[in-house]
């Protein structure tokens, strides 16, 4: 199953999350939600095969991770964390996507 499968798999499932995938040194984002990575940390979407993509490099997931649950949005890592807050600002920062 291709990562992109994956993602949308789970996106069905957590439509309110930022799902990330772990594959090698990386962690990627795909679809809206790599809009959103953009918009809070800025890092490049590249469309790749016809999907939008961001990504980090694994020393960065403190980081990341830090800056969500400070900012209270729900994430699932795939095998990995699943973390929901009752306040989740995900529509917030996906308002904000469309703007752009």
């Amino acid at each position: 199953m291709r990562l992109v499968d994956v993602y949308r798999k789970n996106k069905s499932r957590y439509s309110k999350y930022i799902i990330m995938i772990k594959c090698g040194y990386f962690y990627e984002i795909y679809g809206e939600d790599a809009y959103i990575i953009n918009k809070i940390f800025g890092y490049k979407v590249k469309n790749v095969g016809g999907m939008d993509r961001a990504g980090f490099p694994i020393n960065s997931y403190n980081k990341v991770i830090n800056r969500l649950n400070r900012i209270h949005i729900n994430y699932y890592i795939i095998g990995g964390d699943k973390v929901k807050f009752k306040d989740n600002n995900y529509d917030k920062y996906m308002g904000c996507v469309y703007e752009r």
